[in-house]
């Protein structure tokens, strides 16, 4: 029994301490305390003035966008063509490390980005036919016979500067790689159609030249090499027809129509030659790049847990005899989620 009040007498004492110290003790903590940005909780979405909690750790940014994403590929001989994923809207998602800062209006970050992309649309410039035409140059765009795809994956070191009404202006370099497969079309002015001065044997000579010139052989395709090699010899652009007809269906492209003008008008070409010299112009590509340095320029518009950027960026690289040339230009509506 004694043992019971002793516990009873010592809890009571605990909580007459308690409430006494709580009584001879103030805190004058008021609303405009409460709305303080320094005693937020990490979690809060945003300071009362609209803008964003800085990053503890990371931000990861899912949203949706606008991609254009175009490959500029020119041979060995000049010869360049254009192919340029659809512009649609797509869903992606976009990490960045926290701002260190340098002062209140500038720093650094590091970017990740991360895309995938599917081309059908081709463009050729036609500007050194159209030259010897008299016409003005231009590029013709059309649907690609096959196309191109793959990935593409960039990490950037960024500077910013940042202005007072939360516009951020960065940029930055940084590695990059790409993969992708397909086959590629090129508007090439050494077939032997426009050699209209020259013989069928001084044409296919030419022509067999001018493929090795652009770096077309070699490529993967041995059967085919060998029938380029030896274009100029009885029956071999013949048994080139073939090969293509039993390779798989052909692809007819528009250019083909203006090579069919030249065709038509001279009788030294039958039909399985003709499909075999419309087929030179295309070119089936396997790219993996080694990591390259690619540059980038964003701007971004922050309020409140949403981010508004605009981005460009892209590298150059060789590989294969082929010039490569990547352009990225993204326009994104992203969360910001910030830990």
């Amino acid at each position: 029994m004694y043992r019971r009040a002793l516990r009873s007498f010592c809890s009571g004492s605990r909580l007459w301490l308690f409430t006494l110290l709580c009584a001879g003790t103030s805190f004058p903590l008021g609303a405009e305390d409460v709305l303080q940005p320094e005693i937020l909780s990490p979690g809060s979405p945003e300071e009362p003035d609209g803008k964003p909690i800085e990053a503890r750790y990371l931000s990861i940014r899912p949203g949706i966008g606008v991609s254009n994403l175009s490959i500029k590929v020119r041979d060995g001989s000049g010869q360049s063509t254009q192919l340029r994923a659809d512009r649609a809207v797509w869903p992606f998602l976009d990490l960045s490390t926290r701002d260190w800062k340098f002062n209140s209006w500038s720093g650094f970050n590091v970017w990740l980005h991360a895309e995938r992309f599917e081309m059908k649309t081709q463009s050729i410039p036609l500007g050194s036919f159209q030259a010897e035409s008299g016409s003005g140059g231009s590029d013709f765009e059309y649907p690609a016979s096959k196309g191109i795809e793959g990935e593409y994956y960039s990490m950037h070191g960024t500077f910013y500067v940042e202005a007072p009404f939360f516009v951020r202006l960065g940029v930055g370099l940084g590695p990059a790689q790409t993969r992708f497969s397909g086959e590629s079309e090129f508007f090439r002015l050494g077939l032997p159609f426009f050699y209209n001065n020259a013989t069928r044997s001084e044409a296919l000579e030419l022509t067999r030249l001018w493929l090795i010139n652009s770096g077309s052989l070699f490529r993967g395709q041995p059967i085919r090499d060998y029938f380029i090699l030896q274009i100029n010899q009885p029956g071999s652009l013949e048994r080139l027809g073939q090969y293509y007809l039993l390779r798989g269906p052909i692809q007819f492209s528009p250019e083909d129509f203006v090579f069919y003008r030249y065709a038509g008008l001279d009788s030294q070409y039958n039909l399985l030659e003709f499909i075999a010299l419309t087929q030179l112009n295309r070119e089936k590509l396997k790219v993996r790049s080694p990591l390259l340095f690619s540059p980038m320029i964003y701007l971004e518009y922050h309020w409140l847990f949403l981010t508004f950027r605009l981005q460009w960026s892209g590298p150059r690289f060789s590989q294969g005899g082929y010039d490569y040339t990547i352009r990225s230009f993204n326009a994104a509506l992203m969360l910001n989620w910030r830990w």
